[in-house]
């Protein structure tokens, strides 16, 4: 998964490492909303920003895989 010739992380560990961070940031936020109940304070949602991120993610990664096969 990683290059060898240049030693730096290929395009997928990216993907992954960046998936999981912004995860990691929907859980926190999704946690802060319902603790502290920011949802009445600031009229937004936390979690709805890295949710769409993590869609448009699903969406690269099955476009990707659907160019594979063909």
């Amino acid at each position: 998964m990683e290059n060898i010739e240049d030693g730096k992380p290929s395009r997928e560990v990216k993907n992954e490492i960046f998936t999981t961070v912004t995860n990691m940031v929907a859980l926190t936020c999704l946690y802060i909303e319902t603790k502290f109940h920011f949802l009445e304070i600031l009229g937004f949602s936390f979690w709805f920003i890295p949710l769409l991120l993590n869609i448009g993610l699903l969406l690269s990664y099955l476009s990707k895989n659907k160019n594979k096969k063909n």
